[in-house]
């Protein structure tokens, strides 16, 4: 079990930072913050699958906490940027496009990392 967890951190980990480099490229002046998002918690998430393979037994809650704040602050900043957005506050549906796909492969994690537990 813990093997299979350890590889699907560590895809979310590559996940993270993939999308965080990929809406920095899109327009480096205005999206600096996604790409420190992305580099930042792709490199938590890897630490974190790095000490679960070392089966760390802090880093099982710690993980498990950090993937749960991780989709909760997704999904309320992707209905934040979709709610401006349709109401004409914002004409940009890039950002609330990345934040919504972050917020999905957050919430499969989540919801794998459950499975696992059961």
């Amino acid at each position: 079990m813990t093997r299979s967890i350890y590889i699907f951190i560590l895809l979310y980990a590559v996940f993270l930072f993939v999308v965080g480099m990929y809406s920095y490229s899109v327009n480096p002046h205005l999206y600096v913050v996604g790409a420190l998002g992305g580099v930042g918690g792709g490199f938590l998430m890897f630490v974190m699958s790095m000490l679960i393979r070392k089966k760390v037994q802090w880093a099982f809650p710690a993980t498990y906490s950090a993937i749960g704040v991780f989709t909760l602050t997704f999904a309320w900043r992707a209905g934040t940027f979709w709610y401006k957005y349709y109401t004409h506050q914002s004409t940009d549906s890039f950002v609330a496009t990345i934040v919504t796909v972050l917020f999905i492969g957050s919430a499969l994690l989540a919801l794998q990392l459950y499975r696992s537990f059961r």
